[in-house]
């Protein structure tokens, strides 16, 4: 697990622990502070978050890497999250637009059961 984090680290800039994980300049902006707050969940998954307001996409193709890139080789989070994507995505193609989630929910993964 701290290699994926060790790995996305090390492609930041400004780079500096705190006593919740670390934080960095947000290459998917002109950051001039250390806005990207970087850490592991509870389930190996990397977290990350920037304060000005970037969204997870934005920040990982600015460092040449994708979503699932950010979730430990194996866990079995990234397969839950593959799959539940999978039924939501089937599901949501039986209901009318009006009861269908926005493709910001299903990325967040609002109202995926399993």
């Amino acid at each position: 697990m701290q290699s994926t984090i060790k790995r996305i680290l090390d492609k930041l800039e400004g780079v500096r622990s705190n006593e919740k994980g670390w934080q960095a300049k947000c290459p998917a902006h002109d950051d001039a502070i250390a806005s990207l707050s970087a850490g592991v969940g509870e389930d190996g998954r990397v977290l990350l978050h920037c304060h000005a307001g970037c969204n997870v996409a934005d920040i990982c193709e600015a460092i040449g890497l994708e979503k699932k890139d950010l979730f430990h080789a194996g866990s079995l989070l990234l397969t839950i999250t593959v799959m539940s994507k999978a039924i939501f995505c089937f599901k949501r193609s039986a209901r009318s637009p009006r009861n269908s989630f926005s493709d910001d929910q299903m990325e967040a993964g609002v109202g995926v059961t399993i």
